[in-house]
């Protein structure tokens, strides 16, 4: 494991170590010293931004995705560096892989790639969130219902967070733990960060995960 992380640590120094390029049409481009490992970040006709390596990796960012989530991109020279970095990092030891981020026309947001691994996110008509994984042939689900309350499951554990008449918010999950939250307290919850489903997925983290 130390010897894991040693050659990790390595691999991180020597990528924060190396320049990166900017090319005659404004696009990213990374070049190991040895030149085994090369990378590019480019923006298409089509405003998509992808990442390719040597190692045959394909990582599309399609427009309506940047714009919604990563709307830095290409915009903040700084920032841009640091998220090709970060796929640099992320694929430089992986061979082959494809991954897609969009949003459809109904404005769905789609991650899915050439392992069957897929994860869908959606607000429903009534305004409700509805969010579906599915990795590994194991399937996670986060969604609000009718009356605002939300539940999680994946495989044989479960979670839920209801909001009681009295304005305090009960959490629920199936290892048997239940948290009452007061509705001061659960404000100062969201006001840190960021709402309601972050609340939720904290807790979970914390008390679940």
């Amino acid at each position: 494991m130390k010897h894991f992380c040693f050659l990790l640590f390595f691999s991180v120094s020597l990528i924060n170590a190396q320049k990166i390029d900017k090319n005659l049409f404004g696009n990213y481009e990374y070049q190991s010293k040895n030149k085994n490992f090369s990378a590019d970040l480019k923006k298409d006709i089509f405003d998509n931004i992808i990442y390719t390596d040597n190692n045959n990796n394909e990582i599309i960012f399609e427009k309506k995705y940047v714009s919604k989530f990563i709307p830095g991109l290409f915009k903040n020279e700084g920032y841009s560096i640091q998220f090709f970095r970060t796929q640099i990092r992320t694929f430089a030891n992986d061979n082959n892989y494809k991954q897609k981020f969009e949003i459809d026309i109904l404005g769905k947001e789609i991650i899915s790639d050439n392992r069957n691994n897929t994860s869908e996110a959606k607000t429903d008509i009534f305004g409700n969130y509805q969010y579906v994984d599915r990795y590994n042939n194991e399937s996670t689900s986060i969604s609000q219902d009718l009356h605002g309350n939300w539940n999680f499951k994946r495989g044989n554990q479960t979670a839920s967070l209801e909001k009681n008449f009295n304005s305090t918010y009960t959490y629920k999950d199936s290892v048997n733990n239940i948290l009452e939250i007061n509705s001061a307290a659960f404000q100062k919850l969201k006001n840190k960060l960021g709402g309601e489903k972050e609340v939720f997925f904290f807790l979970i983290y914390h008390f679940l995960d």
